[in-house]
């Protein structure tokens, strides 16, 4: 699940079934959680508001299907960053649009970004002009994504 263990300890069954209810679909409402948890449409409401004042919902947001935005060649980078630069490069890459997600990581690569572009020739121009072009990173290495398969 999305939970550590400690936040586990804090969530009772009802907090567990709402988020099992938004990461199945973070457009469900009041109603129908409170219908499936079997109590009121305030309680839901107010157990969101307190689970997003605890930081146990971080964000909700949406799956698209980029094949229908034209940006199907999907793409993960796996960044050797020096551990002093990591901070620096981090600022500058949350601003780049096609860039999904950034993860920090262990390991011989550091940071790991998932995204995606046009075509291979924009994900190229994106390595050359973004990527190639940041102080600190020591090595990378590519893998284009094949399927989503969840």
């Amino acid at each position: 699940m999305i939970y550590n263990n400690s936040e586990i300890k804090e969530l009772d069954n009802i907090d567990k079934k709402i988020l099992e209810l938004l990461i199945e679909n973070s457009r469900n409402t009041y109603r129908t959680i409170s219908e499936y948890v079997n109590v009121s449409e305030s309680t839901v409401r107010n157990r969101i508001i307190k689970l997003n004042d605890k930081k146990v919902i971080k964000k909700f947001t949406i799956k698209i299907d980029l094949e229908k935005l034209d940006s199907s060649f999907g793409w993960i980078l796996k960044l050797n960053i020096d551990p002093f630069k990591i901070s620096e490069i981090v600022e500058i890459l949350i601003h780049l649009e096609n860039i999904i997600s950034i993860y920090e990581i262990s390991g011989e690569e550091n940071l790991i970004l998932m995204g995606y572009n046009r075509s291979f020739d924009s994900f190229k121009k994106f390595l050359v002009e973004y990527i190639y072009s940041l102080h600190g990173i020591l090595g990378i290495k590519s893998e284009i994504l094949i399927n989503e398969v969840k």
